[in-house]
């Protein structure tokens, strides 16, 4: 009996630890951004979201047709923006900015940002390793 307990033990800890571990590993990876080019774009603050695991930055931005597009901008999570010096009032819907990205390589409009050029000219870095290896 006192071995089916050691063996009951031993299983559960082994699934408990393969729990974990598959957790930890569940964190995407940044293949779907194009890290080698670095993009500009100006826009209107439609929602800044600092929500884990990532921030997002929602920008409408006038085509080339006056018509306006929803883009998302996925940055790093909202701990490492703090330590960026980004506060949850740094954008406000209707702020108007420029910001620095990694295109999505399937041409959805979006990317990972790199840089957010605040309306005051301040610029605030976006965090994310997926974002502009390569500066314009």
């Amino acid at each position: 009996m006192n071995t089916r307990i050691h063996i009951t033990a031993a299983l559960t800890l082994c699934t408990a630890l393969g729990l974990i571990s598959t957790r930890s590993f569940a964190h995407h990876s940044y293949s779907q951004f194009d890290a080698s080019k670095c993009l500009s774009i100006v826009g209107t603050v439609r929602t800044m979201e600092m929500t884990y695991p990532h921030a997002w930055l929602w920008l409408n931005v006038t085509d080339a047709k006056g018509a306006t597009e929803a883009w998302g901008f996925e940055g790093a999570s909202p701990v490492i923006l703090q330590r960026l010096g980004w506060s949850r009032s740094s954008l406000k819907s209707g702020d108007k900015v420029t910001l620095r990205y990694s295109p999505l390589k399937d041409g959805r409009h979006g990317g990972a940002f790199a840089v957010v050029q605040l309306p005051d000219g301040r610029e605030l870095k976006g965090g994310s390793p997926a974002a502009c290896k390569e500066r314009p």
